[in-house]
């Protein structure tokens, strides 16, 4: 069969039956709430903390050339290379004025987690991939345990941000909705940089597509459109296109390293996806569990079974594997490698957010390379290794909500300094109460105290178990010169507690 007869094939499946895109679409965002639920209602992790803080003290547009003041300029400095997210950071901006609670933001973030999802699927039913597959790949990028970061960390927003529009504008260019496609490519390159691939992505779908080279360079213009215009905007916004970082980054990061970088994620990704920090047997058996599944899923369709011969046979079956479909995903999945930088593997998923549209196209490949049957038993112990890899967000937020608990009922006292020592620095993949001391803004870089009034916290100090020498006496003599008693206390990181010390 030659390609252009695949056409008629390929537009009946963009026809599928309402129920079975609805379920597409719903399911993986249900997934991804399931997950977050599970990990406790309103409570922030990871970042949360400094993160979305930080947009309470900028402006949208400062108009003024310190960019760190706005939202849509913030990360545009010459050092910060090509990053430039004015869409994703207006985005968390407004966020914060319109409802000022960490739970609304993390709710918005795991919406994004679940429409790129729902987006993968969209996108693999298009090319004409099976119900079955399309649903079980967005499944499992929804629900892998490796993205225990994506889900952990605020700062992941702008990362799956950029896949979820990203891939809703591959889908709508096999669509050939050209204006959408436009508009949402737009908006995953205003999101994050690293979204820049899909230029050449949309073209190899764009031929899949109509199975013509006109129509593929016609589809491919909305993402060369808006590329073009991020470009213009980052040019006429802050006078410089790629800066110097940015150019030395791609020379001093070799083509192979950026690839074996990659490559060496596969050990999480499908060989070992268990934290080292919810390691247990149980966590190791599920781990195998996993893996065996995976492996599975790839080795069938090469095993020749009659079960596989059966499918082959089928005429839908073979116009799909005839279609290039795995191709193209293939070439997505190397485009968007190539700015990942080479992050290697960590036990703890550190990084893990640049991964995740990568693997977008990896579980798309997987799904449609392999048998979806072992995919779809391998999310149950996927989901349970996702819980336990979190374990460590969960944790570290309680951990900090019991001295942010603490510091609300002193500082509600009159005339009530709150001083706290020996906070913990880190607690699994997430550096705890380096956030919080953050966030109060009371220790400086110089180790160096100089007291300041951020909000309503007039008077805290917090230092965490690494900060034993700084002084704290200047703190001390500045809040007793204001009429504040000091009230002492101690953190105990055996059981997680804060207690009172004895008054000086």
């Amino acid at each position: 069969m030659r390609l252009h007869e695949l056409q008629p094939a390929v537009r009946a499946t963009l026809r599928a039956p309402g129920r079975l895109l609805a379920v597409v679409v719903l399911l993986p965002i249900l997934v991804a709430i399931a997950v977050s639920s599970l990990q406790g209602f309103g409570a922030p992790l990871g970042d949360d903390w400094i993160f979305f803080s930080h947009f309470d003290k900028i402006s949208l547009w400062a108009g003024n050339p310190d960019h760190h003041n706005s939202a849509l300029l913030t990360n545009t400095a010459a050092a910060d290379g090509l990053r430039f997210r004015p869409f994703a950071y207006a985005h968390m901006w407004l966020e914060r004025q319109v409802w000022p609670d960490f739970a609304f933001n993390r709710w918005v973030g795991v919406l994004y987690l679940g429409l790129t999802g729902s987006a993968l699927g969209l996108l693999l039913l298009a090319i004409k991939a099976p119900f079955g597959r399309a649903l079980a790949a967005a499944l499992v990028l929804i629900a892998h345990p490796a993205q225990s970061e994506v889900y952990g960390w605020a700062s992941a927003r702008i990362d799956t941000m950029a896949a979820c529009y990203g891939l809703f504008g591959l889908w709508l260019v096999v669509r050939g909705n050209l204006v959408l496609s436009t508009i949402a490519f737009l908006l995953a390159f205003t999101s994050k940089e690293s979204a820049y691939p899909l230029v050449l992505v949309a073209a190899a779908f764009g031929f899949l597509a109509d199975m013509g080279w006109r129509s593929a360079v016609a589809r491919a213009m909305p993402a060369v459109i808006a590329l073009g215009l991020t470009a213009a905007l980052k040019l006429g916004l802050t006078g410089t296109l790629i800066a110097e970082s940015w150019k030395a980054g791609v020379v001093e990061v070799p083509l192979l390293e950026r690839i074996t970088g990659y490559l060496s994620l596969l050990n999480p990704l499908l060989l070992q996806p268990t934290s080292s920090e919810s390691h247990s047997r149980m966590a190791a058996f599920f781990g195998l569990t996993f893996t065996a599944l995976i492996v599975l899923s790839l080795l069938l369709p090469l095993l020749g079974s009659s079960v596989h011969r059966r499918s082959f046979n089928d005429p839908a079956e073979r116009a799909r594997r005839e279609s290039g479909s795995t191709l193209f995903l293939g070439i997505g999945l190397v485009m968007t490698v190539l700015v990942t930088f080479g992050v290697p593997a960590n036990a703890n998923f550190d990084g893990g957010r640049v991964w995740f549209l990568p693997c977008a196209f990896l579980f798309g490949l997987i799904a449609c390379s392999g048998r979806p049957l072992p995919l779809w038993i391998a999310l149950v112990p996927g989901l349970v290794l996702l819980h336990g890899n979190l374990e460590p967000y969960r944790e570290a937020d309680r951990r900090m909500q019991i001295v942010l608990d603490r510091v609300h009922v002193e500082v509600a006292k009159p005339d009530t300094a709150v001083r706290c020592i020996g906070l913990e620095s880190k607690r699994g993949p997430v550096p705890l109460f380096f956030l919080m001391t953050n966030l109060f803004h009371e220790t400086l870089p110089e180790e160096k105290l100089r007291p300041r009034k951020p909000g309503k916290y007039p008077a805290v100090f917090l230092t965490r178990d690494d900060q034993r020498d700084i002084d704290d006496a200047p703190w001390r003599e500045d809040m007793r010169r204001q009429g504040y008693r000091i009230a002492d206390f101690g953190w105990d990181p055996r059981n997680g507690q804060i207690h009172q010390l004895p008054a000086k």
